[in-house]
């Protein structure tokens, strides 16, 4: 059974889990995976992450995506009420990742592409029974590239032609969303950019 939400001394960063060791890391470090590039103190009952993955589904030139979590290793959303410090943390952590993630966007766009619009994507994960990885993470990815067309929850899935077929009664087609991954330069440039832009707001 999961607590809906948890006194401060039982959220802590657990030495088994990758994402509590990702949280450990200091603003700066670029690993393989990710690169911090904010947080908001290092006390698991209270702060907040900020990294840019090196994977990344939306478009390959332009696209890259965020990941926010709590540094103690919280499972359920709920547990975010556990405390207002808790709260408030990941309130700033979610607004400042759509800023800055805004502001390099709009400092690389060109006029090729259109209209500039703050568009984004985010999407949370939770300890589930189809969930590998329980400690609760926000993706937020530029919405470009085959991520930009209507998630499953949206009306104009539903209004999509309903097809039939051997294995499932009835389907949707959809573009395939690809992981791919930032190339080395991009994905050091993006990660000094975000870090600048994080630490002055």
């Amino acid at each position: 059974m999961v607590d809906l939400i948890l006194p401060k001394e039982r959220i802590i960063s657990l030495d088994d889990c990758r994402l509590c060791g990702e949280c450990r890391n200091k603003i700066g470090t670029v690993g393989k995976k990710a690169a911090v590039i904010y947080k908001t103190g290092n006390e698991p009952a209270i702060d907040w992450i900020i990294t840019l993955q090196r994977s990344n589904i939306s478009h390959p030139e332009r696209g890259f995506t965020l990941m926010l979590m709590p540094l103690g290793h919280l499972t359920a959303f709920s547990q975010v009420y556990s405390s207002r410090e808790l709260a408030q943390n990941f309130g700033l952590t979610f607004a400042l990742a759509h800023y800055g993630m805004q502001v390099v966007r709009e400092e690389r766009w060109k006029p090729e592409f259109g209209d500039f619009m703050p568009a984004i994507v985010c999407y949370g994960k939770c300890a589930s029974a189809i969930n590998t990885q329980e400690h609760i993470h926000i993706k937020a990815y530029t919405l470009d590239g085959n991520a930009n067309q209507p998630l499953p929850s949206d009306t104009e899935w539903i209004k999509r032609e309903i097809l039939t077929g051997e294995k499932w009664d009835k389907y949707v087609k959809a573009m395939p969303v690809v992981k791919g991954k930032l190339d080395e330069e991009r994905y050091l440039g993006l990660a000094k950019r975000l870090i600048e832009i994080c630490t002055n707001s």
